[in-house]
């Protein structure tokens, strides 16, 4: 694999809860919104990272008590790498889902395949390698299939896992959702990996790849399709059945927000059907809440702050970490920054009246890059404001072209690299120091890399022209 660099809700707040980087927090459907905090004992995580929930038998201090453990995934940046911990925080085991030179991150979920009682990891590879697809139990090894690829082998734009069975109540399928592509789809596949469906998603509102999740709404053992959006999808989820017939959609948080969600469902009511319990990307704030698939707000969203802005968005699972017999319902920081005193210390200064961006750190300009900001009648926003995303190629569907180490400043504007059309082309090589774009800060190959690799998201952005 190659590299990669990289409801309507009103909110009413619980007692401000502090969420370190090296940490959980859990709750149950009854003690909502009163939560937990558990370290995670030697977590050194840092950038991107996801989250799942299973029984992975023979983990625990006694083999087979049921006992739910957590599971995580190191993001883009990282070697992908999974880590296995017990309800306690304590680490029980580590494994490399790909190979260690892979840094696009890895997407997971966790199901009982084989009907043995020990749940096996789904593991999908993230943007800059191929559509890699495995199955793999609590060692890293793979089972049921040797893995397979969810997209032809030149497609790199990261890939989403879920797991359910969607089709009939029988067959168990692994659905994979796209990423960073411009023909967003969702694709289910038999254990084996043959491809069974393919569901085109229209009116898809993110071009920075999609979420998939399985919910069983009626309670009847054959699940639906829940699709959410990343970054610029705001709180949008849609619902699909097995066919590729779309049922309902609607968005889980205000308008005012829009990093886009993920979601995993289970019966927490002990009714007839699952609930959707919802978690931010990262945004402006870390929420949760938990819905059902008519968009009814079950238990109101809360924000689940952290100290020191060490972590931003929310990844989100459900188990019995005590074998208590009791759901509980976790959730972990999405997104961690390496340094915070980093984020004080750097700046992005961009300069529309001489075309130019210095990177700052400490007060002291490192380097001038020229730069291509936005022509006379579509500009550049002027002002403060701060990184929210990263990507290394996002697409834009409304000028369809590529836009290499994309780091978002406000919704719709970003710093890039000169763009490119599909055939690789780059797009106003020639333009760089004349605003020509429509409002994003083009970078020249090479600056671009640099920067993206230098800046953590929440570095500050000021835009001024003097």
């Amino acid at each position: 694999m190659k590299r990669a660099i990289f409801l309507s809700i009103i909110c009413l707040l619980a007692p401000i809860l502090f969420i370190r980087a090296n940490s959980f927090v859990w709750t149950t459907y009854d003690t909502w919104p009163n939560f937990t905090k558990v370290e995670l004992k030697g977590g050194d995580f840092v950038g991107w990272n996801n989250m799942t929930v299973g029984d992975f038998d023979g983990l625990s201090a006694q083999a087979g008590d049921k006992k739910s453990e957590i599971a995580v995934a190191r993001g883009r940046g990282q070697k992908p790498e999974v880590i296995i911990y017990d309800g306690g925080g304590n680490e029980l085991k580590r494994f490399l889902a790909f190979g260690e030179d892979f840094l696009g991150g890895v997407s997971l979920t966790s199901y009982d395949l084989d009907g043995d009682g020990t749940d096996e990891f789904v593991v999908g590879a993230g943007p800059g390698g191929t559509a890699h697809v495995r199955i793999l139990d609590s060692d890293g090894k793979p089972k049921i299939n040797l893995g397979f690829f969810a997209f032809d082998k030149s497609y790199s734009g990261g890939v989403s896992v879920a797991v359910g069975k969607v089709l009939n109540k029988n067959d168990i399928n692994i659905i994979i959702g796209s990423g960073e592509w411009k023909n967003p789809v969702v694709r289910i596949f038999s254990l084996a990996g043959s491809l069974l469906k393919e569901i085109k998603i229209k009116d898809f509102p993110s071009s920075l790849g999609m979420k998939v999740s399985v919910i069983d709404l009626g309670g009847d053992g054959q699940g639906e399709l829940a699709v959410s959006g990343t970054y610029g999808s705001k709180s949008w989820v849609a619902l699909y059945r097995g066919d590729g017939t779309r049922f309902n959609n609607f968005k889980v948080f205000d308008n005012k927000f829009i990093g886009g969600v993920k979601l995993i469902a289970t019966d927490l009511n002990k009714t007839k059907g699952e609930e959707m319990i919802v978690g931010s990307n990262p945004a402006d704030k870390s929420k949760i809440a938990i819905v059902d698939g008519f968009n009814k707000n079950l238990k109101t969203a809360q924000e689940l702050f952290t100290d020191d802005t060490l972590a931003r968005g929310l990844n989100v699972g459900v188990g019995d970490i005590n074998s208590d017999g009791i759901k509980e319902i976790m959730a972990m920081p999405n997104y961690v920054l390496a340094d915070d005193k980093n984020i004080i210390n750097k700046k992005i200064l961009v300069n529309i009246k001489n075309q130019e961006l210095q990177p700052i750190d400490r007060g002291v300009p490192l380097t001038t890059f020229q730069v291509s900001t936005g022509k006379w009648d579509m500009p550049t926003p002027l002002g403060d404001f701060k990184i929210l995303n990263k990507s290394p190629r996002a697409f834009s569907q409304k000028y369809n072209l590529y836009m290499p180490w994309w780091m978002s400043f406000k919704p719709s504007y970003g710093i890039h690299e000169l763009p490119e059309w599909a055939g690789g082309k780059k797009e106003g090589e020639n333009h760089l120091g004349i605003r020509v774009s429509h409002g994003c800060i083009r970078l020249g190959v090479g600056p671009a890399e640099w920067l993206y690799d230098w800046t953590p998201v929440g570095t500050r952005v000021e835009v001024v022209d003097k």
